[in-house]
């Protein structure tokens, strides 16, 4: 069939989508989100990309996850690197897939 390689940069990309569609359209929450100024919307979005990051990052040096991560100064510029990723990841998603108010 087909195997899926779960990269740092694959699991970033999938959980940047997955924090769009969540903050989007899950009841409750996308409720709560679009009570936000769009400040708080920026702050709360990218602390999250921030957060997974980081989890990734720092569960690769720990060994909670087999990737391929350099604990070093190198591997925290490619971490940034996933930074912007994630976020034009989300925010690309969120303008294909916006809900029109």
């Amino acid at each position: 069939m087909f195997e899926i390689n779960f990269t740092p940069d694959f699991v970033v990309m999938v959980v940047s989508a997955v924090l769009m569609f969540v903050f989007e359209y899950l009841p409750g929450v996308a409720d709560w989100y679009n009570k936000q100024t769009e400040v708080n919307k920026k702050r709360i979005m990218f602390g999250l990309l921030f957060l997974t990051v980081a989890v990734v990052f720092a569960g690769g040096c720990l060994g909670w996850f087999v990737i391929a991560v350099t604990c070093d100064a190198l591997g925290a510029v490619a971490a940034l690197t996933l930074l912007f990723e994630a976020v034009a990841i989300n925010q690309g998603a969120h303008r294909l897939f916006k809900k029109s108010r």
